[in-house]
């Protein structure tokens, strides 16, 4: 009896799914993502800002790269950017999505669907509206900016600059502001002013859902 309970546990065992864990250095942060529309009617251009780790925790300028794809849905042009690196895209540190302005005066929800539906980018993304396109937005470094992206996260959630002119809007506040009667939703507009400095002292209010 003993041996048979003994094999049946070592063959449980044998099924038993391994870890599906990555170690740091063998991902690659996402720490924004960019939302326009593709040169195909019915397409989008993803495109997401990357940082790449250094070695030394000293350096003062971290490297970052941007990918771009195009794709009939957000989520395929994201599993073809994968084969564009050697790393595991991570979007857990996920900050900030930027629509570009003919994704925001068509249509939101499918952006807006998948950011709330995938589990791996959180509900406190900021969103916002990129001028003239997100691309452009992403591309922008301020000569401050030490860490990719991080001046837009500063920007836009508050915990940088306080500005009366700067709203931040979080992705379950977009969900609940649509949907929900009585209230307008809002979005800020970050505008590039070249390739070092943005704008934001405007706000756009995307299409209500019935």
């Amino acid at each position: 009896m003993r041996k048979a309970l003994s094999a049946i546990g070592i063959v449980l065992l044998l099924l038993l799914a391994g870890c599906d864990f990555k170690e740091i250095d063998l991902r690659i942060f996402v720490l924004a993502i960019g939302v326009d529309p593709g040169e195909e009617e019915g397409t989008f251009k993803i495109s997401l800002k990357l940082a790449i780790p250094q070695g030394e925790v000293t350096k003062i300028d971290e490297k970052m790269q941007i990918l771009t794809e195009e794709s009939p849905s957000i989520s395929e042009a994201l599993r073809r950017m994968k084969s564009k690196v050697e790393k595991e895209l991570d979007y857990s540190h996920c900050k900030s999505i930027i629509l570009g302005e003919g994704i925001a005066r068509k249509d939101i929800q499918h952006v807006m669907d998948w950011a709330v539906r995938r589990r791996d980018v959180q509900l406190i993304v900021n969103f916002a509206v990129g001028r003239p396109e997100a691309l452009q937005v992403l591309q922008v470094r301020p000569e401050s900016e030490r860490i990719p992206s991080n001046s837009l996260i500063l920007a836009m959630s508050g915990q940088g600059t306080e500005s009366p002119f700067i709203t931040s809007v979080y992705s379950f506040q977009l969900m609940r502001n649509i949907y929900e009667k009585g209230i307008d939703p809002i979005l800020p507009i970050i505008e590039a002013k070249g390739k070092s400095q943005f704008l934001i002292n405007s706000t756009f209010a995307p299409r209500k859902m019935a």
